[in-house]
C-alpha cells in the first residue's frame, strides 16, 4: 500500500475528561510513537511507553490509538509524534522469490524516515536558498545568550517607546546628569527659589537702588536720631522766617551765647526783652546768619520725608545684613526670576531628575545600542518562513527514487538516529527557532549587547521615569546654567527667600525705595547728619522760649 499522508505529528488540548487520542497515520511499532505533554507554562514531559500510557492499531495504514493513564488538564497540550529507529532490516536471500509485500513495507519505512527527517528539517535553523552567507553565521553560543537573556529583552522590547524617547533626549539627559548636583540642591531649595523669584519685583527695585540702601544703612544711627525728633524737625521748618532773622545776627547771638549771665538776667525781665526783640539792629544781626536758617529751610521737604518714613528706615537698618546679601547676589537673583517658571519645573521633578543622573550611565548604554534593541522587538512576522517549506514536504512524498538512494547513506541516518533525542528536542522548537533563524543577525547583535540589554532591562522602570519627564528633561537641560548659576547661589536665594517667606523686609525695602533713595540723597549731601550736628537748634526752637531769648 502506498503511503499518501507526509504528516508524522499531530497535537490535542487536554480537556480534564479525554484519555484516548487518535494517530492517524501508519506506524510499524508502538515504540515508533513518542507522546509530550506541554503544561500551561510551556514546561514538556516526555510520556514513558507502557506506564503513562498504551497503543493500538500497530502497522494498521489507518493509523491506530494511544490511550493515557490520566486525562491532559485543561491548559495542557498532548503532542504525539511518529520516531522510528533509522535502521534497515531486510535481508534479501539470494534465489529465493522476490518478496514483494515485505520489500514494498520496507520502501514504506524508508519513506517514513524521509518524512520523519523531512518534519525534523522544516523545524530546524536554515539559511534560505538564495543566501550567499556560510553556515557558520550561525552562532549557537550567540543564540543560547539570547535565550539566556530574553527576559530583559522582553523587558527592553515592551519598554521600547520609553527607551526611544531616553534616547532621542539623550543629550539632555546627559545635561541634567552633568549637574544633578546642582539640580538636587535648587530642588532642595524650591520654597525659596519660588518665594525669590515671586518678588522679583521687589528684589529687583532693592538691587536696583542698593548704593541708596546701603548709604542709608550706613548713618542708621543718624536717620534714627532725625526719626526721633522729627516734631522738632518739623517746627524748625515751621519757623523759617524766625530763624533766618537769627541767622543774620549770628554775631550777636554768639555775643549773648558768651554771656550767659547777662541772657539770664535779661531772661527774668520780659518786659525789657521785648523791647530788645523790637530793636531792628539786633534783628539785622540775626538775619546776618541768614544763610544758615535758609539751609535748614531749603531741605525742609527731606527732613519731612524722613520723618514720615522713620519705620520703613528703621526696618532698613534692622534687616541691613539682608539688604546687603540681596545686594550681593543681585545678578542671580535677577537670573532666578528669569526662569522661575524652569526652577519651578526643575523643583517639582527632583526626584526623577535624581534616578535619572544615578542611572546616566545605563540610559547611555541604551541610547548607544538603541538600533539593536528595536531589532529584537520586531521579530515577531518570522514564523512564515517554517510554513513555507509544505510544499517541499508534498514533493518528498514523490521521490520514490531519490528515497532508494537512501541506501549508500545509511550511515549518515544511522548518525542522525544517534542523536535523535536532540534533533526531537530541536523539533520541540522549531517556531523559536524559524523566528531565530529569520533573524539570526539580529539575534548575533543582540547577543554582543547582551550585557548592555540586561542592564537596560534592569533599570527599565527608571527609563520609563525618564521618558516620562522628558518634556521636563530638556527644559531642565535648556537652563543648565541658570540651574548651575542658582544652585552656586542657595545660599543667598535661602536668605532672600526666607526675608520674603517671614517678614518680607525686602518687600517694606522696595514698597518704600522712593523715600530710602530721598533719605541716601540727603545723606550724600549732608543734610541729615547737619540736622544731627544742630540739635540744639531744633530743641530750642520747639521750646517754649522767646526767639528773642536767643
Amino acid at each position: 500500500m502506498t503511503i499518501s499522508s507526509t504528516q508524522t505529528r499531530i497535537s490535542y488540548n487536554g480537556n480534564g475528561v479525554t484519555t484516548e487520542f487518535a494517530f492517524p497515520y501508519l506506524f510499524l511499532a508502538a515504540a515508533d510513537l513518542e507522546l509530550r505533554l506541554v503544561n500551561s507554562v510551556g514546561a514538556v514531559t516526555l510520556l514513558t511507553l507502557n506506564t503513562d500510557y498504551t497503543v493500538t492499531g500497530v502497522g494498521d495504514d489507518n493509523g491506530g490509538e494511544v490511550t493515557l493513564n490520566t486525562a491532559p488538564a485543561v491548559g495542557e497540550r498532548l503532542v504525539i509524534n511518529r520516531v522510528m529507529n533509522l535502521v534497515q532490516e531486510i535481508d534479501y536471500i539470494t534465489g529465493d522469490p522476490f518478496p514483494a509485500q515485505t520489500h514494498e513495507r520496507g520502501l514504506d519505512r524508508l519513506t517514513m524516515m524521509v518524512q520523519q527527517n523531512q518534519e525534523e528539517l522544516t523545524r530546524t535553523v536554515r539559511i534560505p536558498i538564495t543566501s550567499e552567507a556560510d553556515a557558520a553565521v550561525i552562532d549557537a553560543t550567540k543564540i543560547e545568550l539570547v535565550a539566556d537573556n530574553i527576559g530583559s529583552v522582553n523587558t527592553v522590547s515592551a519598554d521600547i517607546a520609553n527607551v526611544n524617547t531616553t534616547a532621542t533626549n539623550i543629550a539632555n539627559v546627559n545635561t541634567v546628569a552633568g549637574i544633578s548636583a546642582n539640580v538636587t540642591t535648587v530642588a532642595g531649595i524650591q520654597a525659596n527659589v519660588t518665594s525669590v523669584a515671586g518678588n522679583a519685583t521687589n528684589i529687583n527695585t532693592v538691587a536696583t537702588n542698593i548704593a541708596n540702601v546701603n548709604t542709608v544703612a550706613g548713618i542708621s544711627g543718624s536717620v534714627t536720631t532725625v526719626a526721633g525728633i522729627d516734631s522738632d524737625v518739623t517746627a524748625v521748618a515751621g519757623n523759617a522766617v524766625n530763624i533766618t532773622a537769627v541767622a543774620g545776627i549770628n554775631a550777636d547771638v554768639t555775643a549773648v551765647a558768651g554771656n550767659a549771665t547777662n541772657i539770664n538776667a535779661v531772661s527774668a525781665n520780659a518786659t525789657n526783652i521785648n523791647a530788645v526783640n523790637s530793636n531792628a539792629t539786633n534783628i539785622n544781626t540775626v538775619a546776618g546768619i541768614a544763610a544758615n536758617v535758609t539751609t535748614v529751610a531749603g531741605i525742609s521737604a527731606n527732613v519731612t520725608s524722613v520723618a514720615g518714613n522713620a519705620t520703613n528706615i528703621n526696618t532698613v537698618a534692622t534687616n541691613i545684613a539682608n539688604v546687603n546679601t540681596v545686594g550681593g547676589i543681585s545678578a542671580n537673583v535677577t537670573t532666578v526670576a528669569g526662569i522661575s517658571a524652569d526652577v519651578t519645573t526643575v523643583a517639582a521633578d527632583g526626584a526623577d531628575i535624581g534616578t535619572v543622573a544615578t542611572d546616566i550611565a545605563n540610559v547611555n548604554t541604551v541610547s548607544t545600542n538603541i538600533a539593536n534593541v528595536n531589532a529584537v522587538a520586531g521579530n515577531a512576522t518570522n514564523i512564515n518562513a517554517v510554513a513555507a517549506d509544505a510544499t517541499d514536504i508534498g514533493t518528498v512524498a514523490g521521490l520514490s527514487t531519490e528515497v532508494a538512494a537512501l541506501g549508500p547513506i545509511s550511515a549518515n541516518i544511522t548518525t542522525v538516529a544517534g542523536i535523535a533525542a536532540d534533533v526531537t528536542a530541536v523539533a520541540g522548537d522549531a517556531t523559536d527557532i524559524g523566528t531565530v533563524s529569520s533573524n539570526i543577525a539580529n539575534v548575533n547583535t543582540v547577543a554582543g549587547v547582551s550585557a548592555n540589554v540586561t542592564t537596560v532591562a534592569g533599570i527599565s522602570a527608571n527609563v520609563t521615569t525618564v521618558a516620562g519627564i522628558s518634556a521636563n528633561v530638556t527644559t531642565v537641560a535648556g537652563i543648565s546654567a541658570s540651574v548651575t548659576t542658582v544652585a552656586g547661589s542657595d545660599t543667598e536665594v535661602v536668605a532672600v527667600g526666607g526675608d520674603l517667606l517671614g517678614s518680607d523686609t525686602i518687600g517694606t525695602v522696595a514698597t518704600n525705595i522712593a523715600s530710602v533713595n530721598l533719605v541716601a540723597s540727603n545723606i550724600n549731601t549732608g543734610v541729615i547728619i547737619g540736622i544731627q550736628d544742630y540739635g540744639s537748634v531744633t530743641q530750642a526752637v520747639s521750646s517754649s522760649t522767646d526767639y528773642g531769648s536767643i
